[in-house]
């Protein structure tokens, strides 16, 4: 079983977002996640878009701390029914 409140508690770390879902083994959420904070802080710069930059980061980083709670009640469930 995992814990949702600490999934949530490992994405609050802004620098690495994504945390929360190695914790419950959604690799390729977390692959998505941290692949659209590195692109945004890359493209977003190359681009001339720096002030749309911190709005696109805080929106993802909200968006990931009700997904990887949602994610790790469904992890939660699915292992419950396995059982």
């Amino acid at each position: 079983m995992k814990q949702p409140w600490l999934a949530v508690a490992l994405n609050l770390f802004p620098l690495i977002m994504g945390l929360g879902y190695i914790y419950i083994r959604k690799w390729g959420r977390f692959a998505a996640v941290f692949g659209l904070q590195l692109t945004s802080l890359l493209l977003f710069t190359a681009i001339g878009l720096r002030d749309l930059n911190p709005v696109f980061l805080v929106l993802l980083w909200a968006f990931s701390w009700f997904d990887v709670y949602n994610q790790a009640k469904s992890y939660n469930s699915q292992t419950t029914q396995e059982r």
